[in-house]
């Protein structure tokens, strides 16, 4: 072949190559992609242009947290690699972190919709604006010390499992056991995601088609053989940056014991995890559907069991007819089966973090609950199955009898039943936005209330007789602090996703990081004194509560404020 015939074929390859990229990109990833963006800037725009630090924040305002000593081995070694490229300390930077956590939600909804083969490009839109307007997510983005790196750990949990079904190859395995695993070393509560999103795939080759038991056993016992590589990979790690630094687990929130529990625990635990799919319980700091949310949710769960019947009286029927085409596969009330299962296990997938940690010692917040938020994944891909006749996308593997038994079957029902799922998700977002919005509105106010508290607090402080701020201060009843006057607003109520559940006299003024949010936003950091060795004089047991008169008073060479 001479010179310029190999320049032509290399050229004409380069451009194939360039041109298959491109048309990858063109439609439906490019949708999810830039619809994530714009439902993120209208859901989060505020806590991206405003600084509110409450709780954590205050506390690792130039950290990422605690890692190794908690588990989250992977997030230390971000912690130590972060350092290395920007050459300083992590910084609480809300639009640059925001922006890292908006964009890998966005990334991690592009390989969602691929892998649940997601095509209807309002289906993209509407699901993209849940999955980054949900309020596990606004959770998130009050712990933006951290945010880019969780997210990171729902992109991980998500890439994983892509490579763990688009490559059926022992590097496809290992690479998707890696990136698991190292996404549990970010954050143990990610684990859901991987597991719900394993399921939903499942579920999708179910619903697209018929097949064998064989081949249906051999992808369940895949998942879950790769299940148990990532927490084995994860806890080998573990203990391999345990054994470097020196030091074992904490006690915190359970972490040191996971695992240990009896069968007959995590049987109830399981009860736990269905009870609270179906009927979570009223505590607002856990219910990520609050206001009119909760409803619309239930709607939702009604609109898919309807999709899923008419699919499953098409699936029945289509048996009853001579075998054409696609034979090899099981049909009938097989196939039924074969969606049935998996979808009986989603519920508790979906809500996993219930079987993983025991209620009575962990503490289960907002962050810890975004798999929740796949329900609507499950949705999407169910209404998708709908508008593309009850079967799969593939109309080669899609026999005529089944064509013909999904136009009569159920057809009325499942064509209304997808328009009231896709004007839901609609809804669905529009109160999202609003609630996302709502809460940061209610972080606004607590940030205004609480730098007013404090800048009182110190200047009456520096203005009690005798004060010298070479002075040592003694805070008394720190936790305790009440003000009669502090405005008490019940509306804000309404919105309790960590770290915003505060209010009025219970926000940042007796948080654990009160004395850093006077250091970092009123820039008053006293040389604190012990306060038990003033707390029983005579002199001091006589003082009123802050902020009456007489509560600030100078005691033996000490500034004692007493609450």
């Amino acid at each position: 072949m001479s010179k310029e015939k190999r320049n032509d074929v290399c050229t004409e390859n380069e451009e194939y190559m360039i041109e298959t990229i491109t048309n990858k990109f063109k439609r439906t990833t490019r949708v999810a992609f830039l619809s994530t963006l714009i439902w993120g800037v209208l859901a989060h725009g505020m806590a991206l242009f405003n600084k509110f630090s409450f709780h954590d924040d205050l506390e690792n305002f130039y950290g990422v947290g605690n890692t190794y000593v908690l588990g989250r081995w992977m997030l230390g070694v971000c912690d130590d690699i972060g350092k290395r490229v920007f050459g300083s300390t992590h910084f609480s930077m809300p639009l640059f972190n925001g922006l890292w956590t908006v964009l890998a939600i966005a990334v991690a909804v592009c390989l969602l919709i691929e892998l649940l083969e997601i095509k209807n490009e309002w289906l993209i839109v509407l699901l993209s604006g849940v999955m980054v307007a949900f309020p596990s997510v606004t959770s998130l983005f009050g712990y933006i010390f951290t945010a880019p790196y969780y997210a990171m750990a729902i992109l991980g949990s998500i890439t994983g499992v892509y490579l763990l079904e688009k490559c059926r190859k022992w590097y496809g395995f290992l690479g998707g056991i890696v990136l698991i695993g190292a996404s549990v070393g970010i954050y143990q509560a990610y684990i859901p995601v991987a597991i719900t999103v394993m399921l939903l795939v499942f579920i999708q080759k179910s619903l697209k088609a018929g097949r064998t038991w064989k081949s249906y056993w051999l992808d369940a016992l895949y998942y879950v053989l790769a299940c148990g590589a990532f927490l084995l990979f994860y806890v080998a790690m573990n203990q391999l940056f345990l054994a470097i630094q020196g030091i074992s687990m904490s006690g915190y929130q359970g972490l040191s014991n996971m695992g240990d529990a009896t069968v007959m625990t995590y049987i109830n635990r399981i009860g736990v995890a269905y009870a609270e799919f179906f009927a979570p319980k009223a505590d607002l700091r856990t219910n990520m559907f609050p206001m009119a949310l909760g409803k619309y949710r239930y709607v939702a769960i009604v609109v898919l069991l309807v999709l899923l019947i008419c699919k499953m009286i098409a699936v029945v029927k289509s048996g009853k007819k001579p075998e054409q085409g696609n034979s090899d596969g099981v049909k009938g009330v097989s196939r039924l089966v074969q969606i049935l299962l998996p979808t009986l296990v989603f519920p508790m997938a979906a809500d996993f973090i219930y079987v993983m940690c025991d209620r009575e010692i962990s503490y289960i917040y907002g962050i810890m609950l975004y798999s929740q938020c796949l329900l609507f994944a499950f949705l999407v891909m169910t209404i998708q199955d709908i508008l593309d006749g009850c079967a799969c996308s593939q109309g080669d593997v899609m026999t005529s009898d089944e064509k013909a038994t999904s136009k009569k079957t159920g057809n009325a029902v499942a064509k209304y039943a997808t328009i009231l799922g896709a004007v839901l998700f609609l809804l669905m977002d529009i109160v999202f936005l609003h609630h996302d919005n709502a809460t940061y509105l209610k972080a606004d106010i607590m940030r205004s209330e609480a730098t007013s508290y404090f800048t009182t607090l110190v200047t009456r402080i520096k203005s009690v007789e005798g004060y010298d701020d070479s002075l040592p201060v003694v805070y008394l009843n720190e936790f305790k602090k009440s003000d009669e006057s502090f405005t008490n607003m019940g509306e804000l109520d309404q919105m309790q996703v960590a770290p915003f559940w505060y209010r009025g006299n219970a926000t940042v003024l007796n948080d654990s990081g009160w004395q850093g949010y006077m250091r970092i936003w009123v820039g008053y950091a006293p040389t604190l004194g012990d306060a038990n060795e003033l707390a029983e004089e005579p002199e001091v047991q006589a003082m009123p509560s802050y902020p009456d008169e007489g509560s600030i008073r100078v005691v033996d060479g000490t500034v004692v404020v007493k609450f």
